[in-house]
């Protein structure tokens, strides 16, 4: 939508002494629109096609593509006196204040008016002084603004990484422990259901992800039931259960041992003799690895007891052969069976 700037200024100008030429200029004013004239255009008489001898110079004005009853119809002005004001702003001006195109507001030429003075008013602009006042102001409080947010940014950058630091020590157990929580805290987690005692005194639930790799990996196991012996097995003895580290350890070795019985009995491809002393003797190994672990464990609870070191030292030493302290030679014997054995292969399946 087009528009035209209006200066204050007319008040102060001949235009606004008479009704008619005032509203008639402001008509054509409205009615304009910006143009530029490649080469000169000759002036034509308001009333009559004869020629002023004045030529509009080429450049940027303001063109009104209208005859001058259309101009004076627009402006509700009677056409007598609207012809008449179209004559006096296509006139000379004696008392205009601007020597400009001799006074002329206006000039007929082929095909409509031209305001000659159209371009000079649209672009002045009064408010540049103001505008650039606050173009500072907001510029000056944007960079007072990024000054705050770096400094907040800064600040909040810190204090993550303090908080990153001091979770990072408890990320593994988070991942691998399961507190006993709120139902409400529990729902939130997506374990598989099932729990498996540890020597802390927690308990290790299964993740689901886990539990489908479990099933996926020994195709011939109940996965769910050997879980259910597992649980029960460790809850009948509490010297049997593992660290938190060592629970995934147990969970595979128990069903890698159930899938290579299924083998056996006609699930799957039969173990030959050397297979199975192999698989055998790494099943011992890893049972006594985790042995030692859950002795050398015990050990270090009992060291870090308070109390009498001669009678912790002999509480260990003499479990196995039944004297409080033992002879020369059997409490030595005691404690090498009982620190060194290797577990069975029945105390688990």
């Amino acid at each position: 939508m087009a528009f035209v700037k209006l200066d204050t200024k007319i008040l102060d100008s001949t235009i606004w002494i008479e009704r008619e030429c005032r509203e008639v200029f402001i008509t054509a004013l409205l009615m304009a629109e910006p143009i530029e004239f490649k080469s000169p255009m000759e002036a034509i008489s308001v009333n009559s096609l004869e020629m002023l001898g004045f030529t509009v110079p080429p450049g940027w004005y303001g063109f009104v593509p209208a005859a001058g009853q259309g101009i004076i119809r627009r402006a509700l002005v009677p056409e007598g006196p609207g012809m008449q004001a179209l004559e006096k702003l296509c006139s000379p001006d004696n008392g205009s204040r601007s020597a400009e195109h001799e006074g002329r507001r206006m000039v007929r030429v082929s095909g409509g008016y031209v305001i000659l003075n159209y371009m000079k008013y649209r672009d002045r602009d009064h408010t540049a002084a103001e505008r650039q006042r606050r173009l500072r102001a907001r510029k000056r409080m944007a960079v007072e603004s990024q000054s705050r947010v770096t400094v907040s940014q800064s600040r909040a950058t810190s204090r993550i990484a303090d908080a990153d630091a001091d979770a990072e020590a408890d990320t593994d157990k988070e991942k691998i422990l399961k507190p006993l929580a709120s139902p409400q805290a529990a729902s939130l987690v997506r374990g598989s259901g099932f729990y498996l005692e540890l020597n802390t005194g927690e308990e290790y639930e299964v993740p689901e992800i886990d539990l489908a790799e479990y099933r996926r990996l020994y195709p011939a196991v109940d996965v769910a039931q050997s879980l259910r012996s597992m649980r029960g097995w460790l809850l009948a003895d509490k010297t049997r259960r593992k660290t938190a580290k060592g629970i995934k350890r147990f969970i595979t070795s128990w069903l890698d041992r159930q899938q290579n019985r299924s083998n056996g009995n006609g699930h799957g491809p039969q173990e030959s003799f050397q297979e199975r002393a192999k698989r055998r003797t790494g099943e011992a190994l890893a049972e006594f690895g985790e042995y030692i672990e859950e002795r050398r464990s015990n050990l270090e609870r009992s060291l870090a007891q308070p109390g009498d070191e001669q009678s912790s030292s002999s509480n260990l030493f003499g479990r196995a052969t039944g004297h409080p302290r033992g002879r020369s030679g059997q409490g030595v014997q005691g404690s090498n069976q009982d620190l060194c054995v290797i577990p069975k292969a029945g105390r688990h399946p």
